[in-house]
């Protein structure tokens, strides 16, 4: 790749759109200090996806956008970047593309935009472009001051960072740990299904309990409703004799009701024979009405017309002789103003000359009025004052009165209520004693139903604690229950799984699948036939190695078509093995060989046995060899960790795990999950029986332990009624007690009390005859002094008169002069007015 242009607008110092062309050659750009040679190098390493603003020297991302006058501000940053695509290895999808483009921009908002060749792509996209090229936001394409000491001083780490980039294989580290995260991300997905299928597997089992409870309770709703069926059908033929009584009742008053229906049908018929008539009288009086009305409306139209007529005639005639009158009146009228003028002028002088002589006697009447208010608000207050002392005299002689009735009332009400609570108190000393025997009869009550109480809680306790001892015993069994569930549902999961690996091949090549699926006929592969001991399953498939998996086949027919199988669909070695006519067992040539730990089927026993008589097992290695020496067999020396001797000296050891494909050994956990998958059931099955048992006896525990509390509950509430009706007694009792003594007590306070009302009557009689005495007194006062404000008030009610008349007279001449200026005023607008008609009629000639 090779730099062709760099196009920048709105980046840094660049406001308008500049375009920097780069030719072959050594490229350099020189300026004085500011002038933007450092922000091209800027632009080329943002536009390449560097994110970090210290990197291009700035504070904020946003800082980048052209910030200059008002009138130059920009939105948006935008730079291009067009490479040639040159070189041994373009960059994977663009082999055909001479030239790339790559462009990127930032709003003000923020929002940024990346696009290859006009294409909106993301920020990796432009990273993968340009990885393995030395390009890049931090590569060594682009060194800034003071970096080349950096690389001199770099840690290995970051040299060999470096060295890979130039290598070329940066790429594939970036997808690598793209796909490390990617297989972490997934085993952590199959843990997660893991603990779905685990949770999935219990609410099928509730669901599943869940469901038998619906079909209970589906059949006993059905019975329910048979029953309720049964009831209704029961109801209805109750129902059915009684409406036929019914029935028959009404037919009884049908027969009745018939009778007096058809008199009601003559009566009917009279009426509408009556009504008919009368509906035809009424319609000829309508139709004569009618035509009397029509000649009526002609008349009446006639006689509009006329008087119609009439008036115009006589309009016209009285508008000649108003136009005639009214040419005379206006001559006279000219006249008659001119002489009322000079009449109102004379009256507006005398009126005026009334008004002066009102206004002098008004205010002499008022200054009167004055004085005659000041004598009569000097004997109101005098009255005001004795009225004052007569209140209170009254009010005293009224307290006095009031207080003396009220101890009277006192008095009485106090020998009244003495007499009640006497009465009272006997009867409270007979109603007490009949309160203390039914006292003792609940008490005995109270006595006997504790007793029994007491009973059933010895007999509760016990209950209890049976019914704690096999809630304790179901909540172990429902613990092993669950334990063992979980456990069997495990061996279930991995049975599953080895049975599916199985079922699919694994651990097989792939022509072995292939022959597996195909029509040739087989009897399976090798390790279908064995049986091996618990632990050597791992050393015997070393010694069978890749024959594990060899197909066995019937006859050689089955052989050819296997071969020719695999000729036509190439997909790798397999082995076969065709079993021999001799099925006797094989010689046993020494101890401690593998087939002393393997047992295997026919037809491919001899197969097995010809194999394994070759392999001997010994502790280690060094036993191998001086066993190897003295021994004159060549054989096949193996240890327990797996390490081989061959008999031509060859050692074979390492990673016992990825030493063979595992066949032998899936197959012995199959079996041995399968037995224990049957173990844990029945396992399963007998902790269950044992959980319905004691389900069932913890049932019928709390049932008693229920009915016991039931009744114990019952004789509680009896107890503590009883109990309630014995403090409601007690309190009765002690309540009445307190009563008798409130009542002695105020027996007492009232007898004091009416000596006390006695003696203050005695003191309010003298009180009373002062009060009666000051009240007269001030009576007498009181009347002389609304004599003479009577007086006072008749001479101010003169006064007033003549001032009101004074008044109407100065008003009533006020309105007479303003009524003969208003008068003057139209008389002079009126001759104005006239004076002009009367000059225009008589120059049209109409006088």
């Amino acid at each position: 790749m090779r730099l062709n242009s760099l196009t920048l607008f709105g980046f840094k110092s660049f406001p308008a759109r500049t375009k920097l062309s780069f030719t072959k050659g050594v490229i350099g750009i020189v300026g004085p200090n500011g002038c933007g040679k450092s922000n091209i190098v800027d632009a080329i390493r943002w536009v390449l996806g560097e994110q970090s603003p210290s990197m291009l020297r700035a504070k904020r991302m946003d800082d980048i956008l052209y910030n200059g006058n008002n009138d130059g501000q920009t939105g948006l940053a935008e730079v291009r970047l067009v490479v040639e695509n040159e070189g041994s290895f373009p960059p994977p999808g663009y082999e055909n593309t001479p030239e790339i483009e790559i462009m990127r921009r930032i709003h003000k908002s923020g929002d940024t935009e990346y696009r290859i060749n006009g294409k909106t792509c993301r920020l990796k996209d432009i990273h993968y472009l340009f990885m393995d090229t030395g390009v890049g936001t931090r590569a060594y394409s682009i060194l800034d001051q003071g970096q080349v000491s950096a690389f001199i001083d770099m840690v290995p780490q970051d040299r060999r960072f470096l060295i890979e980039e130039v290598a070329g294989i940066s790429r594939f580290r970036a997808r690598r740990s793209e796909a490390e995260r990617r297989m972490v991300q997934t085993k952590q997905n199959l843990e997660r299904l893991e603990d779905l299928l685990v949770e999935v597997e219990r609410q099928r089992k509730f669901l599943s309990r869940q469901a038998k409870r619906t079909r209970r309770y589906l059949k006993l709703r059905r019975e329910q409703d048979q029953l309720d069926q049964a009831l209704i059908a029961h109801v209805w033929f109750a129902e059915s004799g009684r409406r036929t009584d019914l029935e028959k009742e009404r037919d009884n008053l049908s027969a009745d009701l018939s009778g007096v229906q058809a008199e009601l049908s003559k009566n009917v018929a009279d009426r509408e024979r009556l009504e008919l008539e009368v509906l035809e009288a009424e319609e000829a009086l309508a139709v004569i009405r009618k035509g009397l009305a029509d000649a009526e409306d002609s008349l009446q139209e006639l006689r509009e017309e006329a008087s119609q007529h009439d008036k115009s005639l006589i309009k016209e005639e009285n508008r000649l002789q108003s136009a005639e009158k009214t040419l005379m009146e206006l001559d006279e009228k000219g006249a008659w103003i001119e002489r009322g003028r000079e009449r109102l002028k004379k009256d507006i002088e005398t009126l005026k000359t009334e008004e002066s002589s009102y206004l002098v006697e008004i205010s002499d009447r008022e200054n009167g009025i004055e004085e005659s208010k000041a004598i009569r608000d000097q004997v109101r207050e005098s009255l005001e004052a004795v009225k004052v002392e007569l209140v209170d005299a009254a009010a005293r002689h009224a307290r006095l009165d009031s207080k003396r009735n009220g101890l009277k009332d006192r008095k009485d009400r106090l020998r009244h209520r003495l007499d009640q609570r006497r009465n009272e108190l006997q009867g409270i000393s007979g109603h007490v004693k009949d309160l203390e025997g039914d006292l003792k009869g609940q008490q005995e009550k109270v006595e006997e139903t504790r007793a029994e109480l007491d009973s059933l809680s010895h007999d509760g306790k016990a209950l209890e604690s049976a019914v704690s001892h096999l809630r304790s015993r179901l909540s172990a069994t429902v613990g092993k229950r669950h334990e063992a569930d979980s456990e069997l549902a495990s061996c279930r999961a991995r049975l599953n799984a080895l049975k599916t690996i199985d079922a699919s091949g694994e651990g097989f090549s792939r022509a072995t699948n292939k022959l597996l699926g195909s029509d040739v006929p087989t009897l399976g592969v090798l390790a279908d036939f064995l049986e091996v001991e618990p632990g050597w399953e791992h050393l015997v498939e070393i010694a069978l190695g890749h024959g594990i998996q060899a197909l066995v086949v019937p006859d050689m027919e089955a052989c050819d078509k296997a071969i020719s199988f695999l000729k036509d669909q190439p997909s790798g070695r397999a082995s076969l093995i065709i079993p021999g006519k001799e099925h006797s067992k094989a010689e046993e040539t020494g101890d401690n060989t593998l087939l002393e730990f393997v047992r295997a089927g026919h037809p491919v026993n001899k197969v097995v046995a010809d194999i394994l008589v070759h392999w001997k097992v010994v502790p280690d290695l060094k036993t191998a060899f001086n066993i190897r020496n003295t021994d004159n067999k060549a054989l096949f020396y193996i240890t327990s960790d797996g390490e081989i001797l061959t008999p031509w000296g060859e050692l074979v050891f390492g990673d016992k795990d990825k030493a063979s494909s595992g066949i032998l050994a899936r197959k012995a956990e199959v079996s041995g999950l399968t037995v224990r998958e049957n173990e844990l059931h029945e396992s399963s099955m007998q902790i269950r029986i044992e959980e319905d048992e004691i389900s069932k006896g913890l049932s019928e525990a709390e049932t008693g332990l229920k009915e016991v509390n039931e009744k114990k509950g019952r004789i509680s509430e009896d107890l503590a009624g009883h109990k309630k009706e014995r403090d409601s007694l007690l309190r009765e009792i002690e309540a009445e007690r307190e009563r008798s003594q409130r009542i002695d007590l105020e027996i007492e306070e009232a007898e004091e009390e009416i000596l006390d009302v006695e003696v203050s009557l005695e003191g309010l009689e003298e009180a009373i005859e002062v009060a009666v005495s000051a009240r007269i007194e001030a009576e007498g006062h009181i009347k002389g002094r609304e004599d003479a404000l009577r007086q006072q008030e008749q001479v101010l009610a003169r006064r007033r008169k003549v001032l009101e008349e004074y008044r109407i007279k100065m008003a009533r001449v006020q309105t007479q002069l303003q009524e003969r200026e208003q008068e003057l005023g139209r008389l002079a607008d009126r001759k104005n007015q006239l004076f002009p008609f009367l000059r225009t009629s008589r120059r049209d000639g109409r006088v």
